[in-house]
């Protein structure tokens, strides 16, 4: 996965950011250069390839909520063997 997205573009038209619509993908999916819609008149340097340039990823919150709900049910299986 890239952090940075290196554009060819004009020198007075670089974008500010480049977004991204995740609507409907799933938690591990990814994302590919070929997926992005790219603002007008740029183009991304590395042309040879269909690179990741994200993965969809649970929200921290939720990996902690998923981690002690785990704990819980450990603990409560572990407590009933008494």
């Amino acid at each position: 996965v890239r952090h940075e997205l290196e554009l060819v573009c004009d020198a007075d038209k670089i974008p500010a950011e480049v977004q991204i619509d995740v609507t409907g993908r799933d938690v591990g999916d990814s994302i590919h250069i070929s997926h992005v819609t790219l603002p007008e008149g740029s183009t991304s340097k590395i042309d040879d390839r269909d690179f990741t340039i994200a993965t969809i990823v649970a929200p921290s919150a939720l990996k902690k909520a998923e981690g002690a709900a785990a704990a819980a049910e450990g603990e409560a299986k572990g407590g009933s063997e008494d």
